[in-house]
């Protein structure tokens, strides 16, 4: 633990931090009991003291933060040491070619309330402070309120694919620009888009898929790095785990232990694609009979084009209907 008793020793703080009203919250109720108010106090003071580019003069000393918070240098540390206990600062010692030694401060974004309880050695230090009842009211004011008639109720809300239509190619694996966004563009780790899939997606056994694949020697971390690009490829073809354990084990070659998801991709398309189009098409043509059913009569010639229709094959009948188009 670093402590310093030199009151003109410079001080730099290194990061960005906004404190938000939640954070504000969390930090007052949740982390004083464990850091206390001077604690609190240093921690919002050393977030307004960020400069991104500082120059010599713009170092304040610990003199100055003494004068900010009215105590000594001694309540400042025993502080700092607790903000650095539970996660919040990290200290540095840095050099600078004209103030030689410099303390620099990291901060750490406050954490969201199911974290902190989620962190058993903060949770359980919070407890033995503020005591069993104590505890148990914090926990039921940090509980996310949720209308209870939400338990019996039916989701009825449109899936993704209810709505739109992605191509087979660009629904199982993105295009280049997709990709490339997502490394771009800076996702909020507080935030996640909850899409569902809508009547395409289907439940997937992921410890009978790791068991299944276990048996080929592919370890079960390698199932979950890819069960997006799994669980879209699953979606898609309407596979099941051991459809999609067949299709796994014709990739593989001797030794490996690793999932060559582009190459199940491409098998998968040369496999399953010319099913799918025309487990389509059938569909297609059963929904255009049902709707014919239910007109009474038919003339000579639509029933001896219906007969034509049900005694071919979906894709023979397309591909007739297009070659007479050719030889007109």
């Amino acid at each position: 633990m670093y402590s310093c008793t030199n009151p003109k020793q410079p001080f730099y703080v290194a990061n960005n931090v906004t404190i938000t009203a939640d954070g504000q919250k969390i930090l007052s109720r949740l982390y004083q009991p464990l850091i206390g108010h001077l604690g609190m106090s240093i921690y919002i003071t050393l977030a307004n003291e960020f400069n991104s580019l500082p120059l010599s003069i713009d170092y304040k000393v610990l003199y100055q933060l003494q004068e900010q918070l009215d105590c000594g240098l001694k309540d400042i540390f025993d502080s700092i040491h607790k903000l650095e206990a539970v996660g919040l600062v990290k200290t540095y010692l840095g050099d600078n070619p004209r103030l030689g030694s410099i303390i620099i401060f990291k901060l750490s974004e406050i954490t969201n309330a199911q974290e902190f309880f989620s962190t058993f050695l903060l949770s359980s230090l919070l407890q033995e402070k503020v005591g069993i009842v104590a505890f148990d009211n914090l926990v039921k004011d940090f509980t996310p309120s949720i209308f209870q008639g939400l338990n019996d109720a039916q989701d009825v809300s449109s899936g993704f694919f209810d709505v739109f239509k992605l191509t087979g190619d660009h629904a199982i694996e993105p295009t280049k620009e997709v990709m490339d966004a997502k490394k771009v563009i800076a996702a909020d780790s507080n935030s996640k888009v909850d899409i569902k899939m809508g009547k395409m997606i289907q439940k997937i056994d992921w410890q009978f898929l790791e068991d299944l694949l276990l048996k080929y020697h592919i370890p079960a971390n390698e199932v979950d790095s890819h069960r997006t690009e799994i669980a879209q490829l699953m979606t898609f073809y309407q596979l099941g785990e051991q459809d999609f354990t067949k299709l796994a084990t014709m990739c593989l070659h001797a030794g490996d232990k690793k999932l060559d998801m582009k190459l199940i991709q491409r098998m998968a398309h040369n496999q399953l694609g010319q099913q799918k189009l025309v487990h389509t098409v059938e569909q297609q043509l059963s929904e255009t009979k049902s709707e014919d059913s239910l007109i009474p009569d038919f003339d000579n010639d639509e029933k001896k084009l219906l007969d034509d229709v049900n005694s071919n094959q979906p894709l023979d009948y397309l591909y007739k209907i297009k070659e007479k188009k050719v030889d007109m």
